[in-house]
């Protein structure tokens, strides 16, 4: 199974380099452009994208290309920041605007999967899941925070929590969504996929899986 896997959050070289050594040629890592990466028809089983196509303007030609890549009956699964409706808080408007982000709402980002080509599409509003994971992770860093003062300064501490009390803010209001959407490329007529496999049945349920000596594609979030 092929799985490309798409994430804005590169690590540092010397760890890649580490972690690529560590697989044994099994996963491939590489920084390129979504939007001009060329790959052959039929390339990926999966293709995975975490919190990325936001930085994406043209989202429907990305589609569209996942669409290619997938081999018939592939998997799609997409997190995103996606968006209320409009009009927006001003806030909001210029937080967009300096990130530099195209968003949609969950509903017209599912409408784009169908529009490329896919079936079987889920567009799910996560958006309280979203905010009870900051919570969360606000609580872990509060708790951790003389850690990771001694490798850290006061301004990056104030600036991941201030930003992540932000996000809440906004999710609240209803401005900031997040988004869940799985699709499939309509299977080849006849084939197994086509059928139902217990494979494919096993995916659907519990998102993309991989197995030894398998194939896949990835998307990455900025």
């Amino acid at each position: 199974m092929k799985i490309a896997f798409l994430h804005r959050f590169l690590p540092h070289k010397e760890k890649l380099v580490q972690v690529t050594k560590s697989l044994d040629k099994k996963v491939q890592f590489e920084i390129a452009d979504a939007s001009r990466r060329v790959f052959l028809e039929n390339s990926f089983d999966v293709i995975y994208s975490r919190d990325t196509i936001l930085h994406i303007a043209d989202k429907q030609d990305l589609l569209r290309r996942f669409h290619t890549w997938l081999k018939p009956g592939g998997k799609l699964l997409i997190t995103d920041y996606c968006c209320g409706e409009t009009p927006w808080s001003v806030p909001f408007e210029e937080y967009v605007r300096q990130r530099g982000y195209f968003l949609h709402t969950v509903q017209r980002y599912g409408q784009l999967l169908r529009e490329a080509g896919f079936t079987g599409v889920r567009a799910e509003d996560r958006t309280r899941q979203f905010a009870d994971i900051l919570q969360r992770e606000l609580q872990r860093i509060e708790g951790e925070r003389a850690a990771f003062l001694q490798e850290f300064s006061e301004a990056d501490y104030h600036y991941i929590v201030d930003g992540w009390e932000e996000k809440v803010r906004r999710c609240k209001f209803g401005d900031q969504r997040w988004g869940l959407f799985f699709a499939k490329k309509p299977a080849e007529p006849g084939s197994r996929r086509a059928c139902g496999s217990p494979e494919e049945t096993a995916i659907a349920e519990s998102g993309p899986q991989t197995e030894s000596g398998g194939r896949g594609a990835i998307t990455p979030a900025l």
